[in-house]
């Protein structure tokens, strides 16, 4: 049954993480389940369904169990249950056990019941969500100066949609022409061929490709697998390059990356890598001479996190550090 789930989740354009999946393998109602899980779906624009999900939204998830026909109702209940919904169960018993003895003498049907209950339930929801509204009214209202002198100049919208093979393809492919298109500009990049156009003869060349392999020989130099839209080639970094074998070190799996070389169409030997930057041709000049400081990667709250060095770095921008005349010109500091 987990394959039947998973499958008709996958169509959909969604995943559940394992505990929903546990549960849900529990039923052998599976068209119940699916019902659930496609109204779900409806209501969320999360790609990953959670049960911690479904927790925090129970107003509508419990309006997802009254929508349901009356025929699955049995395996919603015990749906209920298992999500820790039980106790809108036992509510609802004790909203018809009520109606019931308010109207015994008269008769009571199904429509009757089902209404009780439904205005009930809508009740505590509209209750719910004026409690919800008006504690966010006020987080809004609190917040808003802060964002006042905030002004979006574009926003990218994202249409939620599944998300296939072809798409990650399409993505790297334009990623690849992209910054291909920097690494032309570079000077530095002299007799630029496409991969397929590497003949047999040996001759000095340079590419530009994505690192799709990336391995250590028993020489200890390194081997990567170059790859364009023409083809593939081998590209040996030789150990004994220490300068250029530092620089490859460095390099990951999928870079987009431009090489000066030498070689045929089986093998080229690296004599450098060109990494894709802006080229600024003209560089802005200031009256004032004075600095900008950029940091990134600080890791607060992390094991990770060099409170000593920070210190030192702190100390270092309040002039505390002797020999660093360069702090007094610092204006500026970006982290990034």
């Amino acid at each position: 049954m987990n394959k039947e789930i998973l499958s008709f989740c996958s169509h959909k354009g969604f995943l559940l993480d394992n505990d929903l999946l546990k549960l849900f393998n529990e039923f052998e109602d599976i068209e119940s389940i699916k019902i659930f899980i496609e109204q779900i779906t409806k209501q969320t624009s999360q790609r990953i369904i959670t049960k911690k999900i479904l927790n925090k939204n129970k107003e509508k998830v419990e309006q997802i169990f009254l929508n349901i026909p009356n025929k699955n109702k049995k395996t919603i209940d015990k749906l209920k249950i298992k999500l820790g919904l039980s106790i809108e169960i036992i509510k609802e018993k004790e909203i018809v056990n009520k109606f019931v003895e308010d109207f015994g003498k008269g008769e009571v049907t199904d429509n009757s019941i089902n209404n009780s209950i439904n205005n009930s339930i809508n009740d505590t929801i509209d209750k719910e969500i004026k409690k919800t509204q008006k504690t966010m009214n006020f987080d809004i209202g609190k917040k808003q100066n802060s964002f006042e002198s905030v002004k979006i100049m574009s926003a990218t919208p994202f249409v939620g949609k599944k998300l296939e093979v072809k798409n990650f393809v399409s993505y790297f492919k334009n990623r690849f022409v992209e910054l291909k298109n920097i690494l032309q500009e570079n000077s530095c990049l002299k007799n630029l061929v496409s991969i397929n156009k590497i003949s047999e003869n040996r001759q000095n060349i340079s590419i530009i490709g994505i690192v799709s392999d990336k391995k250590i020989t028993k020489n200890k130099n390194i081997l990567f697998e170059l790859e364009d839209l023409t083809g593939k080639i081998k590209v040996l970094v030789n150990s004994s390059k220490k300068e250029l074998y530092e620089k490859a070190e460095e390099i990951t799996l999928d870079s987009v990356i431009g090489i000066n070389c030498s070689g045929n169409k089986e093998i080229v030997f690296v004599n450098d890598v060109i990494f894709p930057e802006a080229m600024i041709l003209e560089r802005k000049k200031s009256l004032v001479d004075e600095s900008i400081l950029f940091i990134g990667d600080l890791h607060f709250g992390s094991k990770l996190f060099l409170r000593e060095n920070f210190l030192k770095f702190i100390d270092y921008l309040n002039g505390k550090v002797p020999n660093t005349p360069e702090v007094k010109k610092i204006k500026y500091l970006f982290i990034v």
